[in-house]
């Protein structure tokens, strides 16, 4: 593959790697910032389009990496996109200017198209570095996980800025819903803005609305973050389907700005507690059916009262699999400390092939037989009639009554187990010239 090294405020020729080249790279300092720009050379449509390379200093010394996608994120045929890079830390030992070196564009075509979704500009900050924009669903598709993108135009009609969100703040978006956000350029905008969004997670055939969910037991505890509040309880499907990869979205009642997301059949990671912004779980809801949520929410400084929470819904995925309910034995419990406590029980393996493990729940319940503790987990392989004994510990926010395993399996493929971004690989960080991996700005 060829490399071709790209100096400052020149048009540059094609460079491809698959149907997107970047063309142009300007450079606005000794040490940057950097816009470029990449088009779609070829006759469909790229979707996800990135681009990576590394920068040097005058005397070729590695400087840092360049890893950005392009906004628009997918590309039509002949459609150009931009991409931003800050200006990089000169050191002491670093001799100006700073130039990027090489660089590569790429489709990552990981993600369903986002369509239907319509973006406008509410208002402009006083120093027009900052736009606050909304986002209407005029679609038929319930989208999760949106993120947002902008392009600052010159009225001479050349790029200035990029600006990006990659967190909008609700992750459900239904037909007709609107959410608005800000975008935050890094210069003030002189000309017109166009926008663009994605959903990282594409598209789901399933929505379960708020009264498909039940609390079934609540707690509020002291963290060295702040208090939180804990929650544990079902959710229903109300179909004849299983559902899978099914992620929910919660907020608090008096705070609806304070969410939480992630995934159905929680893993008791510290309590719920978020991974990378989300709580982690195997996202399986089996048909006709309820399984269990828990989640741990922090709770404003000046929070009054009992506090609760609302749901947004959960969105999930119809299963093209058959599930069945496993025969679970030999479960037993013990108290490993305070509001702790170790569920053990053996799954067996009725097929006659290697056994898919989709979601097996450790549950602790009260007198009522409410819910009051959760953990589950997944496996991806459980052996020809042979007993698979496990223990998990469970985080109880109540008076146990009683214990329960419930598994679910399949004999046929193995889902990655937690759902996870589409990348990376290959659409993450990328080893620079001195191995050191270029990861997103």
């Amino acid at each position: 593959m060829k490399l071709l090294r790209i100096l400052p405020l020149l048009l540059l020729p094609a460079l491809f790697l698959g149907a997107t080249c970047v063309t142009r790279v300007d450079q606005q300092g000794p040490t940057g910032p950097w816009i470029g720009e990449v088009v779609n050379t070829g006759d469909t449509l790229q979707p996800d389009v990135h681009v990576y390379g590394w920068f040097q200093d005058a005397d070729g010394r590695w400087v840092g990496g360049l890893y950005a996608e392009t906004c628009p994120f997918d590309l039509l045929p002949e459609q150009r996109g931009y991409f931003f890079r800050p200006a990089a830390d000169s050191q002491a030992d670093l001799v100006l200017p700073f130039s990027l070196a090489e660089d590569e564009s790429y489709s990552c075509q990981q993600h369903s198209l986002t369509t239907g979704m319509h973006l406008r500009i509410i208002s402009m900050s006083d120093d027009h570095k900052s736009a606050l924009v909304e986002a209407r669903n005029d679609s038929q598709n319930t989208y999760y996980d949106l993120g947002a993108c902008g392009v600052s135009f010159a009225p001479s009609g050349e790029a200035e800025d990029v600006a990006k969100n990659p967190d909008l703040p609700t992750r459900i978006l239904r037909p007709g819903d609107r959410v608005q956000f800000s975008l935050n350029f890094h210069s003030p905008v002189t000309g017109h803005v166009d926008l663009a969004v994605k959903s990282a997670f594409g598209t789901y055939d399933t929505v379960l609305d708020s009264s498909h969910f039940e609390v079934t037991s609540s707690k509020v505890v002291q963290t060295n973050s702040g208090p939180q509040l804990q929650v544990v309880g079902e959710v229903r499907n109300d179909l004849p389907v299983d559902l899978v990869n099914a992620q929910f979205e919660a907020y608090l009642e008096s705070s609806p700005s304070t969410r939480v997301s992630g995934w159905i059949g929680p893993f008791d990671y510290a309590g719920w507690g978020p991974n990378q912004g989300q709580v982690m779980g195997d996202g399986f809801i089996p048909a006709d059916g309820k399984a269990p949520f828990a989640f741990s929410i922090p709770l404003p400084p000046n929070e009054r009262g009992s506090p609760s929470v609302r749901f947004a819904g959960v969105v999930a995925s119809r299963s093209n699999d058959t599930e069945v309910p496993l025969l679970v034995t030999d479960v037993s419990s013990q108290q490993s400390a305070p509001g702790s406590l170790i569920i053990t029980a053996t799954v067996r393996n009725p097929s006659a092939g290697t056994l898919y493990l989709d979601s097996m729940c450790f549950e602790a319940r009260g007198a009522a037989g409410e819910l009051v503790g959760v953990s589950c987990r997944s496996s991806c392989g459980v052996d020809v009639h042979n007993p698979y004994t496990l223990s998990e510990s469970v985080t109880t926010l109540g008076p146990i009554e009683s214990v329960d395993v419930v598994a679910f399996g399949r004999t046929d493929s193995c889902h990655v187990v937690p759902p996870s971004d589409p990348g990376p690989p290959p659409c993450g960080p990328i080893p620079g010239p001195n191995g050191t991996p270029i990861s997103p700005d």
